[in-house]
């Protein structure tokens, strides 16, 4: 009979107290995919049922399944999936990541996503009002219902499994009575298109620090000159905050010596 020494049992109780914390906060989830940007957006530290805190995302971390992904104003970020499909995610958007073998779900709550297929892939986009599922299609969907397609074909389903199947260029909704509708037909609505523009901001700059950035060279790329009667003039609080950092920078510089 082989006798286990009591300091290998004592590693392998540690280990398993280590383990367990990491496998009780999701982190034995499959993974789905990996973030691909991410400007100031956030993902759960654990399954969306069991946690509310959240932490940055940053680019390169992988997303597991159950996991939720939350962005505010002025934020964005972009999901590749295991099987190459992407998924792009607006401001001001709240939704949790799922997977299955045959079909990937997305639990959209609120706000806009992009979602690009890849031929043999399905993803369905679960929103309060309605289901988009797609195959091998481009195509946008709100938490409203309403879904434009690019490429492809979607199933708009409503609550009570009545589907409307949209091609390219149609754009669908949920019209009275809960009813799945075409809305119209043509190009993408909105001549934005923000899941484009979003990708040709450099990663970590936001709009808000290329304010800060359009004030300082305002305020002091002018040698002194009054501004030009089309140029855009900082705001007196952004004048202020850009003042007192310099004057806290001088002081600084002035106790060393």
């Amino acid at each position: 009979m082989h006798i286990v020494s009591p300091r290998i049992l004592n590693l392998t109780l540690a280990a398993a107290i280590l383990v367990a914390p990491v496998l009780a906060a999701g982190q034995g989830n499959p993974i789905v995919g990996k973030f691909s940007a991410a400007r100031n957006a956030k993902i759960s530290k654990g399954p969306a049922d069991t946690s509310r805190d959240f932490i940055e995302a940053k680019t390169g971390q992988s997303v597991r399944e159950g996991f939720a992904v939350r962005t505010s104003r002025r934020s964005f970020a972009e999901i590749t999936f295991t099987d190459g499909s992407a998924m792009r995610i607006n401001e001001q958007t709240d939704l949790i990541v799922q997977s299955a073998k045959t079909l990937r779900r997305i639990r959209l709550n609120s706000g806009e996503v992009w979602v690009k297929d890849e031929n043999g892939s399905r993803t369905a986009v679960q929103t309060p009002v309605a289901t988009a599922t797609a195959r091998g299609t481009e195509f946008t969907v709100s938490a409203d219902g309403k879904v434009s397609v690019s490429d492809g074909e979607v199933e708009l389903t409503n609550k009570e499994g009545k589907t409307l199947v949209l091609g390219p260029g149609d754009i669908g909704g949920i019209g009275p009575g809960g009813q799945p509708i075409k809305l119209g037909a043509g190009n993408t609505p909105g001549s934005d298109n923000w899941y484009q523009k979003a990708q040709q901001m450099p990663q970590g700059m936001d709009l808000g620090s290329l304010a800060a950035v359009g004030a300082v060279g305002a305020g002091f790329g002018g040698g002194g000159h009054a501004a030009h009667p089309n140029q855009a003039v900082p705001e007196p609080a952004t004048l202020f905050a850009l003042t007192t950092g310099l004057g806290a920078l001088l002081l600084r510089k002035r106790a060393r010596r």
